[in-house]
């Protein structure tokens, strides 16, 4: 039976009549409307920053076994929010405490206990079991090959903390990672030829994936990405010249200096000019084929020649063209060789064609030359006294690509 209050009467005179008001003791009032929600923590957790309504518990930290109590002028209801040590976990309660004017409620938290994660409502566990959901990537390597300083993400792959390989025939290695989409990058152990996955690969908030590397895997040449191919085909690619259609030029292996008969050049590069010296008046006119793809390529009058040193065989491959004069005076062509022994020669008008020649092992000296083709005498429109017509041999696209 609850306790009646204790009435206080007072007596006031008011437009001269004797009123009396009663009202209840102040002390016992403040008993009868306070709403406590008493907190036990019975769980084998330290939680701390109780609050519910926006009330802080005290105290505010609960140890196993302790009790803290937090009260509000009124009746009301919300989750009981908390954090779970050690690892901090922001929590609140699965269901709603509800607490009625007057009432003193209690709430008990055990290991069983339903909690959500606040930060991430979708993970919901018992208090005992709460743990933040993790994202995890598994690399798991079905080649034939030793996979070396595996990485996705900048984050590292190996089998052994103490290691950096993903062995050859199953071996997995999975870590925590954060959600993204990234290329893996790997060294192939056989010639130790740096690659990427082809295509990115993708992993989704709280995924647990597997990505399998296997022989048939899609891959690219992580230096130069226009060498693809499986991860069991694909060999490393010297490159000397190619703007792989960006405008930037990529040079590898140490190599002759190309020269002042052969230079990079963009459309529009050469234009006819028209010189007057003490020994007379001439003029130059160039003809070439615009740059095959990207921003520039290679022109040549003159020679080329570029030497390479490889320790097995290797297809190398280059795209040419050629302006030839239909009339005039023609004087020989262009020639390409290996090691001094001609291999082509062509010696009329040629858009952009790709050779491919095969390549043993040990070094090797190629040259491309351009003889060009001009006439003497006045020129028909100028007038000068003496015109030359240069005819360059273009390149583009010179690449080298072992093949075992």
């Amino acid at each position: 039976m609850k306790k009646m209050p204790t009435w206080i009467t007072m007596t006031v005179l008011c437009f001269g009549l004797l009123i009396t008001v009663c009202k209840p003791d102040p002390e016992e009032e403040a008993s009868i409307t306070s709403t406590v929600l008493k907190i036990k923590n019975e769980s084998a957790w330290t939680i701390e920053n109780i609050k519910w309504q926006d009330k802080n518990s005290e105290p505010s930290s609960l140890k196993p076994g302790s009790i803290g109590t937090i009260e509000i002028p009124q009746g009301s209801a919300g989750y009981i929010f908390f954090s779970k040590l050690p690892a901090s976990i922001n929590c609140r309660t699965q269901s709603i405490a509800e607490v009625e004017t007057g009432e003193t409620k209690e709430f008990t938290f055990t290991d069983n206990t339903v909690v959500v994660q606040t930060d991430d409502t979708a993970n919901i566990q018992t208090l005992g079991a709460m743990e933040p959901r993790q994202t995890y990537l598994a690399i798991k390597n079905d080649s034939s090959f030793v996979l070396q300083n595996v990485t996705w993400n900048g984050k590292h792959f190996a089998t052994s903390t103490a290691g950096s390989d993903i062995e050859a025939g199953g071996a997995q290695v999975k870590n925590t990672v954060a959600a993204g989409s990234q290329y893996i990058f790997f060294a192939r152990k056989k010639g130790l030829l740096k690659l990427r996955t082809k295509n990115a690969v993708s992993v989704a908030a709280y995924e647990d994936k597997v990505y399998t590397i296997d022989n048939n895997t899609e891959v690219v040449e992580a230096a130069y990405d226009i060498n693809d191919g499986t991860l069991q085909d694909i060999q490393k690619m010297l490159v000397f010249f190619d703007d792989a259609e960006s405008g930037s030029i990529n040079e590898r292996q140490e190599y002759t200096a190309i020269s002042d008969d052969a230079r990079y050049y963009k459309a529009g590069d050469f234009t006819d000019s028209y010189n007057e010296t003490p020994y007379g008046n001439y003029s130059l006119s160039y003809y070439y084929y615009p740059p095959k793809n990207g921003d520039k390529s290679i022109a040549i009058d003159g020679s080329l020649r570029l030497s390479f040193t490889l320790d097995r065989k290797a297809r190398l491959s280059f795209w040419y063209a050629h302006k030839h004069p239909s009339s005039g005076r023609k004087i020989g062509g262009d020639r390409f060789s290996i090691d001094g022994t001609m291999k082509a020669s062509w010696g009329s008008d040629i858009p952009w064609t790709e050779a491919e020649y095969e390549i043993e092992a040990g070094t090797h000296h190629v040259e491309w030359t351009q003889y060009g083709a001009y006439w003497e005498g006045p020129h028909p429109v100028s007038g000068y006294s003496s015109h030359y017509d240069y005819y360059l041999l273009n390149l583009d696209d010179i690449l080298i690509v072992y093949t075992e």
